[in-house]
């Protein structure tokens, strides 16, 4: 079984350390941001997909979570 996680402010601070955590654990994660040229989890070549989100926005959000699903 895959672990997903949908990581929101993914780029920066709190969001960037728990996404490194998880993709350390194993886990394949979505960064989420709006800031996407900050995303070094996937520049790493870890278990990541940077997809850019304003999740200010249902429509993004919306997104974000087809996109997931359908990967």
């Amino acid at each position: 079984m895959t672990r997903v996680a949908i990581v929101t402010g993914a780029a920066k601070g709190i969001g960037r350390a728990v996404a490194h955590q998880l993709a350390s654990e194993g886990w394949q994660i979505v960064c989420a941001d709006i800031d996407q040229d900050e995303n070094e989890i996937t520049a790493a070549g870890t278990n990541g997909h940077a997809v850019a989100c304003d999740i200010g926005k249902q429509s993004d959000v919306n997104a974000l979570v087809q996109e997931v699903v359908d990967r």
